[in-house]
Protein backbone atom coordinates (compact mmCIF):
# COMPACT_ATOMS: atom_id res chain seq x y z
CA UNK A 1 0.00 0.00 0.00
CA UNK A 2 1.35 3.12 -1.00
CA UNK A 3 1.01 6.14 1.28
CA UNK A 4 -1.61 8.28 -1.23
CA UNK A 5 -3.86 4.62 -1.12
CA UNK A 6 -4.04 5.23 3.14
CA UNK A 7 -4.47 8.67 2.71
CA UNK A 8 -7.89 7.20 0.58
CA UNK A 9 -8.03 4.80 2.92
CA UNK A 10 -8.68 7.89 5.30
CA UNK A 11 -11.11 9.59 3.30
CA UNK A 12 -13.60 6.92 2.28
CA UNK A 13 -13.26 6.47 6.57
CA UNK A 14 -14.47 9.85 6.50
CA UNK A 15 -17.26 9.45 4.27
CA UNK A 16 -18.35 6.53 6.71
CA UNK A 17 -18.13 9.01 9.51
CA UNK A 18 -20.30 11.64 8.35
CA UNK A 19 -22.74 7.98 7.41
CA UNK A 20 -22.81 7.50 10.89
CA UNK A 21 -23.46 11.06 12.24
CA UNK A 22 -26.96 10.71 10.90
CA UNK A 23 -27.72 8.14 12.95
CA UNK A 24 -26.45 9.55 16.08
CA UNK A 25 -25.44 12.94 17.04
CA UNK A 26 -21.39 13.42 16.75
CA UNK A 27 -19.78 15.03 19.53
CA UNK A 28 -16.92 17.62 19.35
CA UNK A 29 -14.21 17.75 22.37
CA UNK A 30 -10.86 18.62 22.10
CA UNK A 31 -8.03 21.06 24.36
CA UNK A 32 -6.17 24.54 23.08
CA UNK A 33 -2.14 24.99 24.17
CA UNK A 34 -1.00 28.01 23.71
CA UNK A 35 2.53 28.70 25.07
CA UNK A 36 4.09 32.11 24.55
CA UNK A 37 8.03 31.33 25.19
CA UNK A 38 11.21 34.06 24.93
CA UNK A 39 14.84 31.86 24.46
CA UNK A 40 17.86 34.59 25.08
CA UNK A 41 21.85 33.12 24.43
CA UNK A 42 22.85 34.46 27.22
CA UNK A 43 26.63 33.04 26.64
CA UNK A 44 27.83 31.00 23.75
CA UNK A 45 31.06 29.75 21.52
CA UNK A 46 29.25 28.72 18.48
CA UNK A 47 29.57 31.79 15.57
CA UNK A 48 26.49 32.56 14.82
CA UNK A 49 24.05 31.05 17.52
CA UNK A 50 24.39 34.46 19.71
CA UNK A 51 20.43 34.45 19.26
CA UNK A 52 16.82 35.70 21.27
CA UNK A 53 13.39 34.39 19.96
CA UNK A 54 10.33 35.44 21.08
CA UNK A 55 7.66 33.10 19.31
CA UNK A 56 4.48 31.57 20.21
CA UNK A 57 4.12 27.30 20.26
CA UNK A 58 0.20 26.85 19.82
CA UNK A 59 -1.78 23.65 19.03
CA UNK A 60 -5.46 22.69 19.18
CA UNK A 61 -6.36 18.83 18.94
CA UNK A 62 -10.29 17.99 18.27
CA UNK A 63 -11.88 14.46 18.45
CA UNK A 64 -15.27 13.83 16.76
CA UNK A 65 -17.00 10.72 17.87
CA UNK A 66 -19.24 9.65 15.08
CA UNK A 67 -20.55 7.23 17.28
CA UNK A 68 -19.16 4.87 20.27
CA UNK A 69 -17.18 2.51 17.68
CA UNK A 70 -15.94 5.61 15.06
CA UNK A 71 -14.06 8.66 15.60
CA UNK A 72 -11.91 11.84 13.87
CA UNK A 73 -9.27 13.10 15.28
CA UNK A 74 -7.35 16.49 14.18
CA UNK A 75 -4.56 18.15 15.23
CA UNK A 76 -3.51 22.13 14.37
CA UNK A 77 0.00 23.82 14.98
CA UNK A 78 1.14 27.41 14.87
CA UNK A 79 4.79 28.02 15.50
CA UNK A 80 7.72 29.15 13.99
CA UNK A 81 8.58 27.03 10.49
CA UNK A 82 11.86 28.24 9.50
CA UNK A 83 15.36 28.21 11.62
CA UNK A 84 16.87 31.03 12.99
CA UNK A 85 19.22 33.29 11.08
CA UNK A 86 22.98 33.59 12.33
CA UNK A 87 22.92 36.40 15.26
CA UNK A 88 19.14 37.17 14.66
CA UNK A 89 16.82 38.25 16.86
CA UNK A 90 13.21 37.31 16.42
CA UNK A 91 10.15 38.40 17.92
CA UNK A 92 6.63 36.17 16.25
CA UNK A 93 8.52 35.54 13.02
CA UNK A 94 8.19 32.84 10.50
CA UNK A 95 4.82 31.37 12.10
CA UNK A 96 2.79 29.02 10.15
CA UNK A 97 -0.10 26.75 10.71
CA UNK A 98 -0.05 22.82 9.76
CA UNK A 99 -1.71 20.12 10.05
CA UNK A 100 -0.02 17.33 12.08
CA UNK A 101 -2.75 15.05 12.52
CA UNK A 102 -6.13 13.77 10.49
CA UNK A 103 -6.79 10.41 11.21
CA UNK A 104 -9.90 8.19 11.73
CA UNK A 105 -10.07 5.21 14.45
CA UNK A 106 -12.13 2.46 14.02
CA UNK A 107 -12.82 1.02 17.84
CA UNK A 108 -13.55 -2.46 17.76
CA UNK A 109 -12.58 -2.99 21.81
CA UNK A 110 -10.00 -3.83 22.38
CA UNK A 111 -8.82 -3.65 19.01
CA UNK A 112 -8.80 -0.04 17.28
CA UNK A 113 -7.93 0.70 13.68
CA UNK A 114 -6.45 4.05 12.35
CA UNK A 115 -5.75 5.67 9.08
CA UNK A 116 -4.42 8.93 8.02
CA UNK A 117 -1.42 11.29 9.40
CA UNK A 118 -0.41 10.62 12.64
CA UNK A 119 2.60 10.65 15.37
CA UNK A 120 4.12 7.73 15.59
CA UNK A 121 4.24 5.46 18.40
CA UNK A 122 7.79 5.89 19.01
CA UNK A 123 9.60 8.62 21.12
CA UNK A 124 7.36 10.06 24.43
CA UNK A 125 4.88 13.20 24.11
CA UNK A 126 7.94 16.38 24.49
CA UNK A 127 4.78 17.97 26.67
CA UNK A 128 4.89 15.24 29.08
CA UNK A 129 7.99 16.41 30.32
CA UNK A 130 8.49 18.86 32.51
CA UNK A 131 10.24 21.95 32.69
CA UNK A 132 10.31 25.13 30.27
CA UNK A 133 13.12 23.17 28.32
CA UNK A 134 11.35 19.84 28.90
CA UNK A 135 11.10 19.10 25.12
CA UNK A 136 14.90 19.14 24.94
CA UNK A 137 16.36 16.63 23.25
CA UNK A 138 12.71 15.07 23.38
CA UNK A 139 11.58 16.08 19.93
CA UNK A 140 14.18 14.97 18.22
CA UNK A 141 13.34 11.72 19.43
CA UNK A 142 9.93 12.37 18.13
CA UNK A 143 8.38 10.71 15.04
CA UNK A 144 5.44 13.30 13.63
CA UNK A 145 3.66 13.86 10.11
CA UNK A 146 3.32 9.99 8.88
CA UNK A 147 0.84 9.04 6.27
CA UNK A 148 0.11 5.15 6.66
CA UNK A 149 -2.29 2.48 8.71
CA UNK A 150 -2.11 1.29 12.51
CA UNK A 151 -3.80 -0.65 15.23
CA UNK A 152 -3.47 -1.34 18.59
CA UNK A 153 -4.46 -4.07 20.95
CA UNK A 154 -5.35 -3.70 24.63
CA UNK A 155 -5.13 -6.02 27.38
CA UNK A 156 -5.37 -6.85 30.67
CA UNK A 157 -2.29 -7.74 32.11
CA UNK A 158 -3.59 -8.89 35.52
CA UNK A 159 -0.23 -7.71 37.99
CA UNK A 160 1.59 -6.82 35.14
CA UNK A 161 -0.94 -3.86 34.42
CA UNK A 162 -3.05 -2.25 31.48
CA UNK A 163 -1.38 -3.45 28.08
CA UNK A 164 -1.18 -1.80 24.87
CA UNK A 165 0.62 -3.41 21.84
CA UNK A 166 0.59 -1.06 18.59
CA UNK A 167 1.75 -1.62 15.07
CA UNK A 168 1.54 0.94 12.21
CA UNK A 169 2.93 1.26 8.72
CA UNK A 170 3.87 4.85 7.40
CA UNK A 171 5.86 7.08 4.83
CA UNK A 172 6.91 10.75 5.49
CA UNK A 173 3.68 13.01 4.56
CA UNK A 174 4.44 14.59 1.08
CA UNK A 175 1.07 15.33 0.43
CA UNK A 176 -0.54 19.18 -0.09
CA UNK A 177 -1.12 18.53 3.99
CA UNK A 178 2.45 18.85 4.48
CA UNK A 179 2.78 22.54 4.00
CA UNK A 180 2.03 25.30 5.91
CA UNK A 181 -0.36 28.77 5.73
CA UNK A 182 0.33 32.11 7.08
CA UNK A 183 4.67 31.28 6.33
CA UNK A 184 4.68 28.75 3.40
CA UNK A 185 7.32 26.14 4.67
CA UNK A 186 7.10 24.14 1.36
CA UNK A 187 5.65 20.47 0.21
CA UNK A 188 7.73 17.91 1.44
CA UNK A 189 9.02 16.05 -1.50
CA UNK A 190 10.61 12.50 -2.18
CA UNK A 191 13.45 14.11 -3.80
CA UNK A 192 14.72 15.54 -0.59
CA UNK A 193 15.51 12.56 0.82
CA UNK A 194 15.74 11.16 4.27
CA UNK A 195 14.74 7.51 6.01
CA UNK A 196 10.88 7.35 5.96
CA UNK A 197 10.99 9.62 2.92
CA UNK A 198 9.77 6.65 0.40
CA UNK A 199 6.04 7.34 -0.38
CA UNK A 200 5.38 3.84 -0.11
CA UNK A 201 4.56 2.07 3.54
CA UNK A 202 7.81 0.46 3.75
CA UNK A 203 8.08 1.88 7.12
CA UNK A 204 6.84 0.45 9.93
CA UNK A 205 6.66 0.87 14.26
CA UNK A 206 5.91 -1.71 16.81
CA UNK A 207 5.28 -0.30 20.46
CA UNK A 208 4.53 -2.29 23.92
CA UNK A 209 3.06 -0.03 26.37
CA UNK A 210 2.52 -0.73 29.97
CA UNK A 211 0.20 1.64 32.35
CA UNK A 212 -0.22 1.30 36.21
CA UNK A 213 3.07 -1.27 35.53
CA UNK A 214 3.08 -3.97 38.70
CA UNK A 215 -0.13 -1.92 39.88
CA UNK A 216 2.09 1.19 41.02
CA UNK A 217 -0.68 3.80 40.39
CA UNK A 218 0.86 6.83 37.75
CA UNK A 219 4.06 4.51 36.25
CA UNK A 220 4.20 3.51 32.98
CA UNK A 221 6.60 1.87 30.89
CA UNK A 222 7.02 2.01 26.44
CA UNK A 223 9.20 -0.49 24.36
CA UNK A 224 9.62 0.57 20.61
CA UNK A 225 11.24 -0.52 17.32
CA UNK A 226 11.02 1.42 14.25
CA UNK A 227 12.51 0.79 10.46
CA UNK A 228 12.17 3.36 8.24
CA UNK A 229 13.84 2.79 4.61
CA UNK A 230 16.12 4.78 2.91
CA UNK A 231 15.15 7.40 0.74
CA UNK A 232 16.42 9.40 -2.03
CA UNK A 233 20.31 9.98 -1.48
CA UNK A 234 20.52 7.64 1.47
CA UNK A 235 22.86 4.71 1.46
CA UNK A 236 21.43 2.81 4.40
CA UNK A 237 17.93 1.69 6.16
CA UNK A 238 17.08 2.29 9.52
CA UNK A 239 15.99 0.47 12.75
CA UNK A 240 15.62 2.31 15.88
CA UNK A 241 14.41 1.43 19.06
CA UNK A 242 13.00 3.30 22.56
CA UNK A 243 12.82 2.34 26.22
CA UNK A 244 11.19 4.80 28.22
CA UNK A 245 9.45 4.75 31.87
CA UNK A 246 7.90 7.26 34.10
CA UNK A 247 6.00 7.72 37.77
CA UNK A 248 3.89 10.25 38.83
CA UNK A 249 3.90 9.56 42.37
CA UNK A 250 2.37 11.34 44.94
CA UNK A 251 4.54 11.35 47.70
CA UNK A 252 2.75 13.60 50.72
CA UNK A 253 -0.32 15.61 50.42
CA UNK A 254 -0.89 17.77 47.55
CA UNK A 255 3.27 16.54 46.93
CA UNK A 256 3.85 14.78 43.73
CA UNK A 257 7.16 13.57 41.91
CA UNK A 258 7.35 12.59 38.63
CA UNK A 259 10.36 11.00 37.38
CA UNK A 260 10.88 10.39 33.42
CA UNK A 261 13.68 8.51 31.18
CA UNK A 262 13.92 7.73 27.93
CA UNK A 263 16.18 6.23 25.74
CA UNK A 264 16.59 5.86 21.94
CA UNK A 265 18.96 4.49 19.49
CA UNK A 266 19.67 4.34 15.57
CA UNK A 267 21.60 2.33 13.44
CA UNK A 268 22.26 3.41 10.07
CA UNK A 269 20.78 7.20 10.42
CA UNK A 270 21.30 10.11 12.16
CA UNK A 271 18.32 11.27 13.64
CA UNK A 272 14.73 10.03 14.46
CA UNK A 273 11.86 12.15 13.07
CA UNK A 274 14.67 13.68 10.97
CA UNK A 275 16.69 11.05 10.40
CA UNK A 276 19.12 10.78 7.20
CA UNK A 277 21.81 8.41 6.61
CA UNK A 278 23.97 9.99 3.60
CA UNK A 279 26.76 7.61 4.28
CA UNK A 280 27.52 4.53 6.16
CA UNK A 281 28.53 3.39 9.22
CA UNK A 282 25.97 5.95 11.24
CA UNK A 283 24.14 5.65 14.70
CA UNK A 284 22.78 8.40 17.38
CA UNK A 285 21.53 7.50 21.00
CA UNK A 286 20.04 9.98 22.97
CA UNK A 287 19.31 9.66 26.69
CA UNK A 288 17.40 12.03 28.90
CA UNK A 289 16.34 11.73 32.26
CA UNK A 290 14.02 14.72 33.99
CA UNK A 291 12.49 14.78 37.53
CA UNK A 292 9.73 17.33 38.11
CA UNK A 293 8.24 18.02 41.79
CA UNK A 294 5.00 19.68 42.06
CA UNK A 295 2.76 21.25 45.71
CA UNK A 296 -0.01 23.13 44.60
CA UNK A 297 0.64 25.11 41.85
CA UNK A 298 4.21 25.41 42.12
CA UNK A 299 6.70 23.17 40.09
CA UNK A 300 10.06 22.89 40.12
CA UNK A 301 12.21 20.47 37.36
CA UNK A 302 15.78 19.39 36.86
CA UNK A 303 16.86 17.26 33.69
CA UNK A 304 20.15 15.63 31.96
CA UNK A 305 20.67 14.39 28.86
CA UNK A 306 23.12 13.11 26.19
CA UNK A 307 23.42 12.64 22.88
CA UNK A 308 26.32 10.59 21.11
CA UNK A 309 26.47 10.49 17.24
CA UNK A 310 28.89 8.23 15.61
CA UNK A 311 30.10 9.70 11.88
CA UNK A 312 32.98 7.70 10.36
CA UNK A 313 32.94 10.60 7.73
CA UNK A 314 31.96 13.63 9.02
CA UNK A 315 33.08 13.24 12.72
CA UNK A 316 31.61 12.22 15.79
CA UNK A 317 29.71 14.53 17.78
CA UNK A 318 28.90 14.58 21.95
CA UNK A 319 26.40 16.92 23.30
CA UNK A 320 25.55 17.33 27.14
CA UNK A 321 22.52 19.22 28.50
CA UNK A 322 21.44 20.07 31.85
CA UNK A 323 18.06 22.21 32.76
CA UNK A 324 16.34 23.66 35.53
CA UNK A 325 13.07 25.47 35.73
CA UNK A 326 10.80 26.58 38.52
CA UNK A 327 7.15 28.09 37.52
CA UNK A 328 3.68 27.97 38.50
CA UNK A 329 0.49 27.45 37.42
CA UNK A 330 -2.83 28.84 38.07
CA UNK A 331 -6.23 26.72 38.88
CA UNK A 332 -7.87 28.49 35.64
CA UNK A 333 -5.47 26.85 33.23
CA UNK A 334 -2.46 29.92 33.25
CA UNK A 335 0.89 29.36 34.05
CA UNK A 336 4.61 30.68 34.08
CA UNK A 337 8.07 29.35 34.36
CA UNK A 338 11.33 30.15 33.80
CA UNK A 339 14.50 28.47 33.21
CA UNK A 340 18.03 27.66 32.27
CA UNK A 341 19.46 25.38 29.60
CA UNK A 342 23.35 24.29 29.38
CA UNK A 343 25.08 22.88 26.50
CA UNK A 344 27.84 21.39 25.41
CA UNK A 345 28.93 20.20 22.31
CA UNK A 346 31.97 18.62 21.78
CA UNK A 347 32.83 17.70 17.76
CA UNK A 348 36.41 16.81 16.84
CA UNK A 349 38.25 17.36 20.16
CA UNK A 350 36.57 20.90 20.66
CA UNK A 351 34.33 22.05 22.64
CA UNK A 352 31.82 24.65 22.48
CA UNK A 353 29.22 25.99 25.08
CA UNK A 354 26.01 27.70 24.92
CA UNK A 355 23.95 28.93 27.85
CA UNK A 356 20.41 29.64 27.44
CA UNK A 357 17.69 31.57 29.41
CA UNK A 358 13.66 30.79 28.86
CA UNK A 359 10.68 32.18 29.58
CA UNK A 360 7.61 30.58 28.97
CA UNK A 361 3.47 31.51 29.78
CA UNK A 362 1.29 28.90 29.12
CA UNK A 363 -2.83 28.46 28.56
CA UNK A 364 -4.64 24.82 28.55
CA UNK A 365 -8.13 24.55 27.81
CA UNK A 366 -10.22 21.58 27.45
CA UNK A 367 -13.53 21.91 25.77
CA UNK A 368 -16.68 19.35 24.96
CA UNK A 369 -17.93 16.44 25.78
CA UNK A 370 -16.92 12.98 24.56
CA UNK A 371 -18.86 9.96 23.99
CA UNK A 372 -18.24 6.81 26.32
CA UNK A 373 -15.95 4.55 24.36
Amino acid sequence: MTARNAALLAAAALAMAAGAAQAEEPAIHGELEVEVRYHDVVDTDVVGNDTSDLFTETSAAFEIDWAPWLRTEFGVNFEPVEDLDPDEDRAFEDHGLFLETAKIIIDLDPVELYAGKFTVNFGFDPHIFPGTFGEEPAEEVEVTERVGVGASLAIDGGPLGAIEIGASLFALDTTDLSNSWITNRGRTDVNAGGNGNTEDLANYNLSLDVYDIFEVKGAGLRLAFMHQDAGIGDVEDQDAFMVGAYWDAQIAEEWSLYPIIQVAHSDGALGFGEASSPNAGLSETSASFDLGLYHGGWMAAVGAAQISQDDPVGGDVDIDLYKVSLGYTFDFGLGADVGYLWESEEVAGVTEDTEVFGVRLSYHLHFGEEHHH
